[in-house]
């Protein structure tokens, strides 16, 4: 129990928090969520993602880092970071963890996308336009 000796909001709550947008309020209660058990994965997923909705990028910083080390090969993980190096506008680093992803899911259409804006934001135009058809190639619609 955390020092007020509240319980662990249940986890669908987050689930139901992140599914219907209200994202200052995913952010309040995976806090308290984190203050009971600050080893759960999903919740430090849940605020990472609560951070990116209210462009409060920076606040990601530790969330990110914990998946990574406590989940290497998520997928989702190495989506979040590379979602967070493109705002921090870490070009390497998000190229490693697209790297990743694609060779984990090469017909993934949401990280051929993110290749293009990691493309377009190093001014490699030829790339993005790759990224983007490829994108649209998995995804038509």
């Amino acid at each position: 129990m955390n020092a007020r000796s509240e319980p662990k909001p249940p986890a669908k709550w987050l689930d139901l928090l992140r599914s219907s947008g209200q994202w200052e309020r995913l952010v309040e209660m995976a806090k308290r969520s984190l203050a009971v058990d600050p080893h759960d994965p999903d919740t430090h997923r849940h605020l990472a993602w609560a951070y990116v909705n209210v462009n409060r990028f920076e606040e990601m910083a530790p969330h990110v880092e914990f998946l990574l080390r406590s989940e290497p090969d998520s997928e989702l993980n190495h989506h979040l970071a590379a979602v967070y190096a493109l705002e921090m506008r870490d070009f390497p680093k998000a190229q490693e963890h697209l790297d990743f992803l694609l060779a984990q899911s090469p017909r993934g259409a949401t990280f051929h996308y993110l290749a293009s804006v990691l493309a377009l934001r190093t001014g490699e135009r030829c790339e993005a336009r790759e990224s983007i058809r490829r994108a649209r190639q998995m995804a038509p619609d």
